[in-house]
């Protein structure tokens, strides 16, 4: 189906949506910051990046900066925890997010969301 790029720096969440994409036929290319997601896209481009906002060394706002001057076509789907529901993912919707997914959520919505973006 898609190549999809997976960045976050929790292990057990990263290891999680990879498995999930995995049974839905998706590729999956996982990376720990955004240090690493943005190395991955350069030099394998994915169709779809799913990116966590807080993140230490370079977090998701920078790396979505980054991703669209670099890269402006790429289509960018967002997640975090409640806590920053009010403030980052607002901000990472006007940087052009196609889609929000609010920690914790299922696989359903994951593959919905997913699917909407592409």
């Amino acid at each position: 189906m898609a190549r999809i790029l997976v960045i976050d720096d929790d292990n057990g969440v990263r290891v999680i949506l990879g498995q999930m994409l995995k049974s839905a036929a998706h590729e999956t290319i996982l990376a720990i910051d955004g240090t690493e997601g943005m190395r991955l896209y350069r030099t394998r481009p994915a169709d779809l990046v799913i990116i966590d906002l807080i993140m230490p060394n370079q977090n998701g706002l920078d790396t979505i900066i980054q991703l669209r001057k670099e890269f402006p076509g790429v289509l960018i789907i967002v997640m975090s925890g409640k806590p920053v529901r009010g403030t980052l993912l607002p901000i990472a919707q006007r940087l052009g997010a196609v889609g929000i997914l609010e920690k914790p959520f299922s696989s359903k919505q994951l593959l919905e969301a997913v699917e909407e973006a592409l």
